[in-house]
This record gives C-alpha cells, sequence and structure tokens, in this order.
C-alpha cells in the first residue's frame, strides 16, 4: 500500500518503519476500497504517522482512547514547531488531526465512545 502513495524512499522507509505499520496499512486499504483518490490516501498517512505519535498508540496496544485525549493530542501537534506542509494552518491541521483519529480509532476498535450522562 505504502508503495503506491510515496514516491521518495526515504519517506518510504519512515512510513514502513513507524510503529503500526500494519495497522496504518490496513485503514488505508480500507480506504481505497472506499474510493479514496491517491492524494487523499497521502495525506491520511501522514496524518496516521501524527496521530500514532502523538496518542503513543504503540505503547499501549490495549488502550482505549477518548476524545478529549484526541483533542489534546491534536492541539499539542497542531502547536508543534517545524511541521511539514500539512500544518499549514493551527486551526486546520488541528480540525484534519481530530477528523482522521476519529475514523482511524475506531476502525481499531480503540475509540471510548462517549457515553451520555
Amino acid at each position: 500500500m505504502f508503495g503506491n502513495l510515496i514516491v521518495r524512499s526515504d519517506a518510504l522507509t519512515r512510513k514502513v518503519s513507524a510503529p503500526l505499520v500494519d495497522e496504518r496499512r490496513q485503514y488505508l486499504a480500507h480506504c481505497a476500497e472506499q474510493g479514496m483518490s491517491r492524494g487523499t490516501l497521502r495525506v491520511k498517512a501522514r496524518l496516521l504517522l501524527s496521530i500514532t505519535k502523538y496518542l503513543k498508540l504503540a505503547d499501549r496496544p490495549d488502550n482505549t482512547i477518548s476524545g478529549q485525549e484526541v483533542e489534546k493530542a491534536a492541539s499539542r501537534c497542531a502547536n508543534h514547531k517545524g511541521q511539514s506542509a500539512i500544518r499549514l494552518h493551527s486551526k486546520l491541521s488541528r480540525e484534519c488531526f481530530i477528523a482522521e483519529a476519529v475514523g482511524w480509532l475506531p476502525f481499531l476498535n480503540r475509540f471510548q465512545i462517549p457515553t451520555n450522562r
């Protein structure tokens, strides 16, 4: 999957050597089956790396993640200096992070569904 999306060998190496490679690959394949474009899949691949990193998903494989935790991680990610071109605006970056995390975490069965009280 990554070989179809990533042109540069150094970027490909980063993608396949990062944690949760199988989970990220499966999710991207699922998105491709839904008819998403190559460009959309490339953006998703980048976001999945950030989500994995900022939520420390590899360090706690059995934990579910709350919406509040996703929002805090999204803010940290959006405010991090030296981010890639996808991070043109911190508010937009934060919203993209949240939207992708809320799409991917349920796919992994790792999203804590909020309870109404």
